[in-house]
């Protein structure tokens, strides 16, 4: 759900520019065997808006949504420096959305921020109890699962039989992974192939590597591709892709992968060795 493209009835700091100032939220993950501690971090710059929360008409928000187990609750941060929220594990597994805000505490009469937009200078406005005053932005993270699962490759990517018999394999993207659709002798045969360990990089280099730089490519230069900006897919990879090492993308890819090309030619050698 997005909130910074939302009409709202009052000026909202974090919306366009309908209040000057700062909204800005960190948030740090500590995973325990059977909970997940939250740690929000969150600075404010507002005079009015410091003022609210001070005479406790305003509090900081955070809201949790996890996809995988439909969980959603909103938080209010008691300190906006040191705060602690644990959540057992269970409630939460895989992409796990956090949304940052500052909401009333009760019912404002003729409220009004000296840092407005000139637009609303001349006006005053009436806040209901749990209306959002100033929004500080979405952040992702994935739960309960291992650094191994977000590194493998099956996190964003399966293959499948294209139907037919013979033929060059393409990408499909309009689903949670990219499918990378193979002929159906090609799919015999990596059915096979992949049982065998010795296999595995092999496969990776011929199919699962030129498969993932075409997703690549899609994203960073097709304008087709923002359509798939909120897919699971398109989220992991864009993550990787910041934290991968490389001054192309190709390099990127190559490391994301762990370097195909080289586990391949040395699974080769040894095969042959053998």
């Amino acid at each position: 759900m997005k909130y910074n493209n939302r009409y709202y009835p009052h000026p909202v700091l974090g919306i366009k520019d309908d209040v000057s100032g700062i909204f800005q939220c960190q948030l740090s993950i500590e995973v325990e065997k059977f909970k997940t501690i939250l740690i929000p971090k969150c600075k404010l710059e507002n005079t009015d808006l410091e003022d609210l929360i001070r005479d406790g008409l305003a509090n900081f928000c955070m809201q949790i949504y996890c996809r995988g187990t439909m969980y959603r609750e909103v938080f209010v941060i008691q300190d906006q420096l040191i705060n602690k929220i644990n959540l057992p594990s269970e409630k939460l597994n895989g992409e796990t959305e956090v949304d940052f805000f500052l909401c009333a505490e009760t019912d404002i009469e003729k409220y009004k921020n000296s840092a407005n937009h000139e637009d609303f200078e001349d006006y005053s406005f009436s806040i209901e109890k749990g209306a959002i005053l100033a929004y500080g932005g979405k952040g992702i993270f994935y739960a309960n699962k291992s650094p191994e699962e977000l590194k493998s490759i099956s996190s964003i990517m399966n293959i499948k039989n294209s139907g037919q018999k013979n033929g060059p394999f393409y990408n499909e993207y309009d689903g949670p992974k990219i499918t990378v659709c193979i002929s159906e002798t090609d799919y015999d045969n990596y059915q096979m192939l992949k049982l065998y360990q010795p296999f595995i990089p092999i496969i990776h280099s011929s199919l699962v590597f030129p498969a993932l730089y075409e997703a690549v490519v899609f994203m960073e230069y097709d304008e087709a591709a923002s359509q798939f900006q909120d897919y699971p897919w398109h989220k992991l990879i864009k993550e990787r892709l910041e934290n991968a090492k490389g001054g192309t993308l190709l390099e990127k890819v190559q490391n994301i992968l762990d370097l195909p090309i080289n586990r391949t030619l040395i699974e080769l050698e040894e095969l042959f060795e053998d």
